[in-house]
């Protein structure tokens, strides 16, 4: 399984990574060529015009996350357009 955003710094784009090892080395799959960290992320989306609603583990609850296979520290964005 590839790293958790939230868990990198900077985000890792690997567009010269070209063999399915190595993507899938880098980004925990063989067809992506970037990894978000979280803090890059959100800066992307928002100097392109959106703002972002970010609900976890406080928002849905321990039960929901454990019952649906969701990690704890997973966060789903919600994005709007500015």
């Amino acid at each position: 399984m590839g790293r958790l955003m939230t868990h990198l710094e900077n985000s890792i784009e690997g567009i010269t990574a070209t063999s399915e090892a190595e993507r899938w080395r880098l980004f925990g799959q063989e067809d992506h060529v970037r990894l978000y960290g979280q803090s890059d992320f959100l800066k992307r989306i928002a100097r392109a015009g959106f703002s972002t609603h970010q609900y976890g583990v406080d928002y849905f609850g321990v039960d929901i996350f454990r019952r649906c296979g969701i990690a704890l520290g997973s966060v789903l964005y919600v994005v709007n357009h500015d």
